[in-house]
């Protein structure tokens, strides 16, 4: 087969429902020559030759990458369309649950969730952040966070003020007194 086939195979592997790695089993039988720059000539003894122009190369990987992004593009769009008709699904039966155990697995699912947004880093917005001494939020680049309770303290507000913010980990006058 040439490689137009087989890249052609592989994309419609890809947009009737194959998984992705089928698909990529299929990118991966294209002649690496054509990868290359080479061209296969057709015929009974197939040979190869260098194409003569870099920019023919060039384009050939492309094409080639182009097709399998827009296969995968595609097998993303079946997996969301799939997606969204299992949670329709699960929808469907949850309000056909009898109401104590939609109370159980109402409850459960906000657990789960809220241990998942736990686990999560804490994100704070610099802006929203205030020294703990003044009150105040400007001057971010002297803003020190505790890395225990998240606390912001301007270094110079700090007793005794502090030049430079230290390297490594910092806690705030509060947290190291409880220690």
């Amino acid at each position: 087969s040439t490689a137009a086939e087989a890249k052609a195979a592989a994309s419609h592997k890809l947009a009737s429902g194959s998984s992705i790695q089928e698909a990529m089993q299929a990118f991966a039988r294209l002649p690496i020559a054509f990868m290359y720059g080479f061209r296969i000539q057709a015929g009974h003894n197939r040979s190869l030759y260098k194409t003569a122009d870099p920019a023919t190369a060039v384009e050939h990987r492309r094409r080639f990458l182009a097709a399998l992004a827009h296969g995968v593009e595609k097998k993303l769009d079946l997996l969301q369309a799939e997606l969204r008709q299992e949670v329709q699904r699960a929808r469907r039966h949850h309000q056909d649950l009898p109401e104590s155990l939609r109370v159980r697995v109402d409850v459960e699912l906000e657990s789960r969730r809220s241990r998942r947004k736990a686990s999560r880093p804490s994100r704070l917005a610099i802006d929203d952040i205030m020294c703990g001494v003044c009150g105040g939020g400007g001057d971010e680049s002297m803003l020190l966070l505790c890395d225990e309770c998240n606390a912001g303290f301007h270094t110079y507000c700090l007793t005794p003020k502090l030049d430079v913010i230290p390297e490594g980990t910092w806690h705030c006058p509060s947290c190291t007194s409880e220690q």
